[in-house]
This record gives C-alpha cells, sequence and structure tokens, in this order.
C-alpha cells in the first residue's frame, strides 16, 4: 500500500509502508548515533584529560547536536509524524 506524503519541494512524494518503516528505522538509527556521541562526549573527559581527546569530545559533542538538528529537519521534510 502507498501512502502519499505532503508534496517535497514541489513534486508529490509517496512512501510504501516499507519505505516509511525504513525511514523511521534510519532516524532512530541516527538518534542512536548521536546519543553515543554525546554519552561519550561527557564521560571521556571524567577519564582522561588529554588535550587531543578533549578535542574529540568538542567535536563528538558538536556532531551530536548537529545529528540532532538534521534528524528533525528530515522528519519536518518527510512529515513522517503525519503518515500512519
Amino acid at each position: 500500500m502507498n501512502v502519499s506524503a505532503n508534496t517535497v519541494g514541489g513534486s508529490r512524494a509517496d512512501f510504501t509502508e516499507d519505505e516509511i518503516a525504513k525511514l523511521r528505522a534510519a532516524l532512530h538509527t541516527l538518534g542512536n548515533v548521536a546519543s553515543v556521541c554525546a554519552s561519550s562526549a561527557r564521560l571521556l573527559p571524567r577519564f582522561c584529560e588529554d588535550q587531543a581527546a578533549l578535542g574529540i569530545c568538542d567535536g563528538l559533542s558538536e556532531n551530536a547536536d548537529i545529528v540532532r538538528a538534521t534528524m528533525e529537519d528530515l522528519k519536518a521534510v518527510l512529515r513522517l509524524d503525519s503518515l500512519q
């Protein structure tokens, strides 16, 4: 069964239920990656004071925020919340 999404980029996007499930799974996976990055960025400084490691923590934290913002943008564009 195809489910019509709202207009995306000027054209109508139709997703099958399987495609919607895959999009939701991909967003869930991205959320997990963002969580691991954010958790690592918070925990690593407790055990390591190396400046290179702390720089990596900054990058992990920044990228976790970027991934979360990107996920919200994708959800809005694809309007997944409105698809059943």
